[in-house]
C-alpha cells in the first residue's frame, strides 16, 4: 500500500470561497513535494472533475459562486464525509508517508507542520491591481509549475499569453477553421480555392487581423477569390475573424506553453494552473510589502501520528527533566533537614549512572524509561541513609569501612535482588517494558555499589585517605 502512515491538515474556513479553495488547493500541492509523501487525497480531487463538468476548468474554480455550486453537488455525499464538514466551513487534507522510520516520519511530519503554519491565519487577499500585484501572482503560479513539473521555472516567462510563436494545437486549430471558410460546398465562399493559394494564407497571419484588415490580407493572398467572389471574402473575412477569436478564447493561457517549452500533453496537465493567471481575485500568506491587501479568515493546523508521537515524546522529554530536577531539590532539602545530607552525593551518582547506561544502550526517553531516574535516586538515597546511619551508631574513625563490612553485604545482594526481579520484564513483548526493567535493574545495583563506594569516604577519614 506504499505506506500505512498519514499527516492531516485540518483546514477551517468557507470552502465555498475561490480564495480559500484556492489555498487549500495550494497547501495540498505543496504537501506533494515533500520528499517522503507518497499520495495525498483531498475535497480536490473531486472538486477538480465536477468543475470541468460543469464547463470550467479541471482545477480551482474560478469564482466564488462557481465553488459554491460545485460544492452544491458534493454535500452529504457519504465518501465526502472524510474530506469536508457538511456545513463546508472546514476540510481535512490526507498525506499518505512511505514506509520509513519514526524519526523520518517525525521529520516528514514537520515539514508538513511548517508548510500549515504559514497559511494559519495569515492568509491575505490582494486587492491591489498594480504590476507588482501582478508579478506576485506569477511567482505563485510559477512555483505551483516548479512543483508540478520538477524543473526551474521562469516567472518572467507568464508575462503574457500571446508573447512568442502560437502553440501548435491553436495553429492546428486556425488552420482547420480556414479550410472550413473556404470551402465552396459548406463554408463562406462560392468557388473552388486553389491549394496554393489556400496554403499561402498561414494560420499565424490569421490571428490578428480583423474586418477590413482581414479583407485586405484574404484578397492579397486568395485572388481566384478576390476575382470571383468578391463578397464571399468580405463574408469569409468576417466569419473566418469571428471563428479564431473563439479559438483563442478557447486556447485561453494555452499561450504560455510556447514560451515555457512544455509540449502538448504538460500544457494539458497544467493549463489549469495557468489559467488562474487571469482570475479576477489572488490570495497568498505571503504578500509583498506595499500591497493592499485585506485579511482571509482561514486556519490551517497539521495533525496525525508522527507529529502526536513527537509531541508526545517532547512531553514526555521535559516532563522527566522537570520531575528531576524538582526530586533533587525536594532531596536535598528533606536531606538538610534530618541531617543526612551526605546521601545527597550517592543518589546523585546512582543517577548519572543510570542516565549514562540508557545512552550507551540506545534507549529511548519514553514512559517506561522517564520513571526509571527518579526512582534509581530513591534508591540511591535509601542505600546510603542505611550505611550512614549504621556508621553514626558504630562511630570512630573507620565507621563508614565499619558500616559496610555490616551491612555492605545485605545492601548489595538486597539490589541484585530487586534487579533480578525487574529483569524478568526483560521478556516483556513491549519494548518499554523491557527497558523500564533492564534500566531500573542497573539502577539500582549502581546505587548500592554507589553507597558501597561513598559511605567510607564520606563518613570515616580512614576512608579518605
Amino acid at each position: 500500500f506504499e505506506g500505512s502512515t498519514y499527516v492531516q491538515v485540518a483546514v477551517r474556513g468557507d470552502l465555498r470561497d475561490a480564495e480559500v479553495m484556492r489555498a487549500f488547493r495550494t497547501i495540498s500541492s505543496e504537501i506533494e513535494a515533500v520528499e517522503g509523501v507518497v499520495d495525498v487525497r483531498s475535497v480536490m480531487q473531486p472538486v477538480e472533475v465536477l468543475n470541468a463538468a460543469l464547463g470550467g476548468r479541471r482545477g480551482v474554480p474560478e469564482t466564488s459562486p462557481r465553488a459554491g455550486r460545485v460544492l452544491t453537488y458534493l454535500i452529504g455525499h457519504p465518501a465526502m464525509a472524510q474530506f469536508m464538514t457538511e456545513e463546508v466551513d472546514g476540510a481535512l487534507i490526507h498525506a499518505k508517508l512511505k514506509p520509513m522510520d519514526g524519526p523520518a516520519q517525525v521529520a516528514v511530519g514537520r515539514a508538513i507542520q511548517a508548510i500549515a503554519s504559514r497559511y494559519d491565519g495569515q492568509l491575505r487577499r490582494i486587492t491591489d491591481k498594480g504590476a507588482a500585484a501582478m508579478d506576485a501572482r506569477r511567482e505563485a503560479v510559477a512555483a505551483l509549475l516548479r512543483a508540478r513539473l520538477d524543473r526551474p521555472v521562469d516567472a518572467t516567462l507568464l508575462r503574457s499569453s500571446g508573447e512568442g510563436a502560437p502553440a501548435p494545437a491553436l495553429l492546428r486549430e486556425i488552420e482547420k477553421l480556414r479550410d472550413e471558410a473556404l470551402d465552396p460546398e459548406a463554408g463562406a465562399v462560392a468557388v473552388k480555392v486553389p491549394d496554393a493559394e489556400r496554403l499561402a494564407l498561414e494560420p499565424a497571419m490569421l490571428m490578428k487581423p480583423r474586418g477590413e484588415a482581414m479583407e485586405a490580407l484574404m484578397r492579397t493572398h486568395l485572388p481566384t477569390v478576390a476575382s470571383q467572389d468578391a463578397e464571399g471574402i468580405v463574408f469569409a473575412a468576417d466569419h473566418l475573424g469571428a471563428w479564431i477569436d473563439e479559438a483563442l478564447a478557447a486556447q485561453g493561457t494555452r499561450g504560455y506553453c510556447v514560451p515555457l517549452k512544455l509540449d502538448e500533453a504538460t500544457c494539458d496537465a497544467v493549463a489549469p494552473l495557468l489559467a488562474e493567471l487571469d482570475d479576477a481575485a489572488w490570495s497568498t500568506p505571503s504578500p509583498p510589502e506595499g500591497l493592499e491587501t485585506v485579511p482571509v479568515e482561514m486556519t490551517a493546523l497539521a495533525t496525525g501520528q508522527p507529529l502526536i508521537g513527537a509531541a508526545f515524546a517532547e512531553s514526555v522529554t521535559t516532563s522527566l527533566w522537570k520531575s528531576t530536577l524538582v526530586s533533587i531539590v525536594a532531596l536535598a532539602l528533606v536531606l538538610l533537614l534530618s541531617k543526612t545530607i551526605f546521601a545527597l552525593l550517592p543518589a546523585l551518582w546512582t543517577l548519572t549512572v543510570v542516565a549514562g547506561a540508557l545512552a550507551l544502550l540506545g534507549y529511548p526517553i519514553s514512559v517506561g524509561t522517564s520513571m526509571i531516574s527518579c526512582i534509581a535516586l530513591g534508591a540511591g538515597v535509601d542505600f546510603a541513609i542505611h550505611l550512614g546511619m549504621r556508621a553514626k551508631s558504630v562511630g570512630g574513625d573507620d565507621r563508614g569501612r565499619e558500616a559496610v563490612r555490616q551491612l555492605g553485604g545485605v545492601v548489595l545482594v538486597s539490589s541484585i535482588q530487586l534487579a533480578v526481579a525487574f529483569g524478568v520484564l526483560r521478556a516483556s513483548t513491549m519494548p518499554p517494558l523491557q527497558q523500564f526493567g533492564i534500566g531500573l535493574g542497573i539502577g539500582l545495583v549502581g546505587a548500592a555499589l554507589g553507597a558501597l563506594w561513598f559511605i567510607p569516604w564520606l563518613m570515616g577519614r580512614s576512608g579518605r585517605r
